[in-house]
């Protein structure tokens, strides 16, 4: 196959897998659209729409109307809300600008190692060590952020040196606060030794 064709292939895989992850098939295909392909002309929106809807509908077929996070929209928006959601949005976009540049710069000290097998132990190391200090830095994430949702804040400590930490809110923001940074540093890590 010829580049384009593979470019429109890889498009359609990460479409359908937005998709299904998700459950949004719309997200699916505009995050391709913007991120993976420069190519937005009907020949390629029509293979990207398929493989969203299909990815998307297979999904439900196995898993059920289930969501990712679970909870209920008790309130709607309210002017007075604004200022919370422009500060979360600044929050957010300073925090993008740290895991980014945190993720450049620790790839960029991983590609030192000329021996993948070093950098594997390196990163390995690290990863352990963050992951022993910080178990909730383990998988992806979705099951914390369920927890914090639903008000399970207890079930974000266990197995840690902090059992206990739930108890004051201004330690358990800050170690929550202490998950976001790391979680970027693993991340980073897991990619700068080689895995994906």
């Amino acid at each position: 196959l010829d580049f384009k064709m593979r470019a429109l292939l890889i498009g359609a895989a990460a479409a359908g897998t937005v998709s299904s992850i998700f459950n949004a098939p719309i997200a699916g295909v505009v995050f391709t659209l913007e991120v993976l392909m420069i190519d937005m002309t009907t020949a390629s929106l029509i293979p990207l729409l398929f493989a969203s809807a299909s990815a998307s509908v297979t999904s439900r077929l196995f898993l059920g109307n289930d969501t990712l996070f679970h909870f209920p929209i008790t309130d709607g928006i309210q002017l007075m809300d604004v200022p919370f959601y422009v500060g979360l949005g600044v929050i957010a976009g300073l925090f993008s600008v740290y895991f980014t540049l945190s993720y450049l710069w620790i790839t960029k000290m991983g590609s030192r190692w000329k021996n993948p097998f070093h950098r594997m132990y390196f990163g390995g190391a690290i990863l352990g060590l963050l992951l022993f200090i910080f178990p909730p830095l383990y998988g992806e994430g979705f099951e914390l952020i369920n927890s914090l949702v639903e008000g399970d804040f207890q079930s974000i400590f266990e197995n840690t040196f902090f059992p206990d930490l739930h108890q004051n809110a201004y330690l358990m923001l800050l170690f929550i606060g202490a998950l976001a940074i790391f979680k970027a540093v693993a991340t980073s890590v897991t990619v700068g030794a080689g895995g994906v």
